[in-house]
């Protein structure tokens, strides 16, 4: 419920900007896109590394944590 709620505040904020509906429509799909790159490429790759450093006892490493970090900050500056 709280998900379909913040999909439709998206859609709305993307033509609410008082642009044209292509510019509302790119917004979306560039939206669209992020999701599918956090869910197809990046999220597999940091499942890849967490299994590599539980097979060696390391769930903790500093690398796992600091590549989440990252992974978060250059999210949130994608999405600016």
């Amino acid at each position: 419920e709280d998900i379909a709620v913040w999909l439709v505040l998206a859609v709305a904020s993307a033509f609410s900007k008082g642009d044209s509906a292509i510019q509302g429509l790119y917004t979306l799909l560039l939206t669209l896109g992020f999701v599918l790159i956090m869910f197809l490429i990046v999220s597999p790759l940091l499942s890849l590394m967490h299994r590599y450093f539980l097979r060696h006892n390391d769930e903790y490493n500093i690398y796992l944590i600091v590549t989440c970090l990252l992974v978060l900050v250059s999210a949130s500056l994608a999405t600016e």
